[in-house]
């Protein structure tokens, strides 16, 4: 059944959906070939960005010819129609936005590298237990773990805003020993995210100083990465962690991978390690396959459209929240941003900010990400939730299996691509529903 997170307004918000998907606070690659053509191949330059009173980013190549309907712009590159439903006013960047960074800790509680040696790697794991948190700590309680996995180029701060919520709805339920108790009247839930390999602070060499992007690695570093750190806290195959994967865009693609491995249990794994986690659910956020694929081509205007330094951080908010297609939540994105740049130094001593992840090393692994991603998230046998910014997003796949109650689908019309950052409040409760309905609600462990 498809749920909304709209409130009062589900039908209205369902209405101005159709009428214009998306009608958002950030873009997602895809959204061109649905709003038109964003970037121009010729030039790779942006088009104009104007807001509504009601806070809503539109696009189109020329502001006055597409409001008079005068000039070349044709219908199908005219901004969408002002949807009906109420939305909350962001404005945009400029000078005077606050642009000071946040600092990890203010949402997550711990911090560790998790060095897996099949994977030549260090991963930079974030969660909202505490570090005397352990398996026998939780006796006696509901326990689920979302194991977060971000976007390109996304890091783990994305999930940040959302653990800021988990521990705020804690703190607001039980007071000062909020961060000890239950998320919910069902049970807890935590939050453990991966800095994925190429992103945030994990560090990968796989010769020459190289990085794969290949899917079915990523898949195996979060697979290996989330077995230690659940050995770490105690957990065995009598006492396994209960889990529920989620992924946004790419890290979608990679959630799936990850379900599917620990529905099978890798053949070179010992059976009592490999049992350490038990899958209770997967969700995917913002991410389909057939609109991803589609849309991959444009990508490459995207990545010459964006900057390569800046001067400031300031300088890099401004651009992100105005022109670069990130959040315009500025809480969240002071937080997510400053953990996808690095500094560097010029030959004259002057810092600049760079981007951590090389956007232009993973073309050759675009197509692979995306493609049976459906398939891949319809075999897994557990629970699923499909989390959306627009329902035209569903593919053909995809329309069918919902028809046909094979997953739950949650519709957040007012956010955009990176939901949990313009709406970490929505997408928090939309994920404590989906454990409260099918994980914490059900004695038995999930069917292998």
């Amino acid at each position: 059944a498809t749920t909304s997170a709209a409130g009062a307004s589900n039908a209205t918000a369902s209405a101005a959906s159709a009428a214009c998907p998306n009608p958002a606070w950030t873009r997602a690659p895809w959204d061109v070939e649905r709003r038109g053509q964003r970037f121009q191949a010729s030039t790779t330059t942006f088009t104009t960005r104007t807001r509504s009173t009601l806070g809503i980013v539109r696009e189109c190549d020329d502001e006055n010819d597409a409001r008079s309907g005068s000039g070349d712009a044709s219908p199908a590159m005219l901004p969408p129609k002002r949807p009906t439903m109420q939305t909350r006013t962001m404005p945009l960047a400029d000078a005077s936005t606050s642009t000071s960074a946040r600092s990890w800790d203010e949402c997550y509680r711990t911090s560790q590298d998790i060095r897996c040696e099949r994977q030549r790697g260090t991963f930079r794991v974030y969660t909202t237990m505490s570090a005397s948190s352990s398996a026998s700590s939780f006796a006696g309680e509901d326990v689920v773990y979302l194991v977060c996995l971000h976007g390109c180029p996304y890091t783990s701060m994305t999930w940040a805003p959302c653990a800021e919520v988990v521990r705020a709805r804690r703190r607001m339920a039980h007071g000062d020993a909020g961060d000890s108790t239950r998320t919910t009247a069902s049970g807890r839930m935590e939050i453990v995210a991966i800095d994925l390999r190429g992103h945030g602070a994990t560090t990968c060499d796989d010769g020459d100083g190289a990085v794969t992007f290949d899917p079915d690695v990523m898949a195996r570093d979060a697979y290996e990465t989330s077995l230690e750190v659940f050995a770490r806290l105690g957990h065995s195959r009598e006492n396994p962690a209960n889990v529920v994967v989620v992924g946004h865009s790419m890290g979608g693609a990679i959630a799936a991978r990850l379900a599917g491995l620990l529905e099978t249990a890798p053949y070179d794994r010992d059976e009592d390690e490999a049992r350490v986690m038990s899958l209770r659910g997967l969700a995917l956020v913002d991410i389909v396959e057939g609109s991803a694929t589609r849309a991959l081509p444009l990508m490459r205007a995207f990545i010459e459209a964006r900057p390569t330094s800046f001067d400031s951080l300031k300088h890099a908010m401004i651009w992100s929240m105005s022109k670069g297609g990130g959040t315009t939540n500025a809480h969240s994105a002071a937080i997510s941003l400053p953990s996808q740049l690095r500094v560097e130094r010029d030959d004259d001593g002057r810092e600049r900010f760079v981007w951590r992840t090389n956007l232009r090393a993973t073309e050759p692994y675009w197509m692979s990400w995306y493609e049976g991603l459906s398939q891949r998230f319809l075999a897994v046998r557990a629970p699923k939730l499909l989390l959306l910014a627009g329902s035209d997003r569903l593919d053909t796949a995809l329309t069918i299996a919902q028809m046909q109650g094979k997953f739950q689908m949650t519709l957040l019309p007012k956010a955009g691509h990176a939901i949990q950052e313009d709406d970490p409040e929505a997408v928090t409760t939309a994920l404590e529903n989906f454990c409260s309905r099918f994980v914490f609600s059900r004695s038995t462990s999930t069917p292998r």
